[in-house]
């Protein structure tokens, strides 16, 4: 993303008149200490705004911290961060909405799978990387040809709010398109924080709210039976007993199951609770690792038994986000074993800030 010096030449411009040299002026003690306040808070802007610039679109949670501290600032500040988001929303919706051919609307608002050789050749082609026993080797196919057949496979899906269907670089368009609503997202709240004129992203693109989308997007895949459409009707009545973070990962990953070939898994809130037990205590006893050194949690197995459930396999991780973890584990052999495996019908997912447990059976 291109740098904006902006904010940077706004934070150095002082708001505060100069005292000419050699000229007397009357201390008053309330206005040296809300000039000393001032001081402060633009020091501390120049320092955060570099650390939220950077991890906007990359680093979520480390760009969250940052802009969380920019919304308890003076509104003097948060009104030169909100001058440079408009300029961002500006130029990346611009982006997008070039990336469209100037369109942005969409017609329907279900998720439709185009039934095509190149779908069967891509399904066909992570099944045979699966099933290699050379890790090495597996491991080199999963990044060069896993994980663009995957992607491929995703896009063959038209679903409301992600790239319009024609375009000639849907992939490019599905990335601008998170982008803008990344940046969107963070000029709504400083603007709403302000009391200023604020709509969502989506709204301002004439898009449905993505909340509702990722509901229905693994639903309305034509591909899945009715079997498989009980399943995730039955998963999103169990939403409210697990996080929301381990719902939308195991959503994700139902919806790559779904795109190359396979049925869905059911979620175990037990099992998503023995998860993000081991979660926890990894990251407070500070080890990772399958083996736990905790009396009576030794074992995946032992772990899930103590919430009343059981296990056949597990992937742990610590990334930023759900994203990332799923992401990683894609592209690690055993751990993708785990994820795509045939007969596995089964999952639970447990997430405390960045350590990440996924159960299977």
């Amino acid at each position: 993303m291109r740098k904006i010096p902006l904010l940077i030449a706004l934070l150095s411009i002082s708001i505060f008149p100069l005292v000419l040299q050699g000229q007397e002026t009357p201390v008053d003690p309330e206005a040296a200490k809300q000039q000393a306040e001032a001081e402060a808070a633009l020091e501390k802007a120049r320092q955060l705004f570099p650390e939220f610039q950077n991890a906007m679109l990359t680093e979520k949670t480390k760009a969250d911290k940052a802009f969380a501290e920019f919304l308890k600032m003076p509104d003097s500040m948060q009104e030169r961060l909100q001058i440079w988001l408009d300029q961002q929303w500006v130029e990346k919706r611009r982006e997008y909405e070039l990336s469209t051919g100037g369109s942005t609307s969409n017609s329907g608002g279900s998720l439709q799978i185009v039934s095509t050789p190149a779908m069967a050749e891509n399904r066909a082609l992570l099944a045979r990387i699966r099933a290699m026993s050379n890790e090495n080797e597996m491991k080199k196919e999963l990044k060069s040809k896993g994980w663009p057949a995957l992607v491929s496979l995703l896009g063959s899906t038209r679903q409301t709010g992600s790239a319009p269907a024609g375009v000639k670089n849907p992939h490019k368009t599905a990335r601008l398109l998170k982008e803008a609503t990344t940046i969107g997202e963070y000029r709504y709240k400083i603007r709403f924080n302000r009391r200023q004129p604020a709509k969502r992203p989506h709204e301002e693109l004439g898009l449905p709210d993505p909340g509702k989308e990722t509901e229905t997007s693994a639903k309305d895949t034509m591909a899945t039976s009715a079997k498989n459409r009980e399943i995730l009707n039955q998963n999103e009545k169990l939403k409210g007993q697990i996080q929301a973070a381990e719902y939308a990962g195991i959503l994700e990953l139902n919806q790559w199951r779904i795109a190359a070939g396979l049925s869905p898994l059911l979620i175990d809130p037990k099992l998503c609770a023995a998860a993000r037990d081991h979660s926890k205590d990894m990251a407070a006893g500070g080890f990772f690792s399958h083996t736990s050194p905790i009396q009576g949690k030794k074992s995946p197995w032992d772990r899930a038994r103590n919430f009343g459930t059981s296990a056949s396999s597990e992937n742990i991780a610590i990334n930023g986000s759900t994203e990332g973890a799923n992401k990683s584990w894609f592209h690690s052999p055993g751990h993708h074993k785990n994820m795509f495996r045939e007969n596995a019908t089964i999952v639970g997912l447990g997430v405390n800030g960045r350590h990440y447990t996924q159960m299977f059976r």
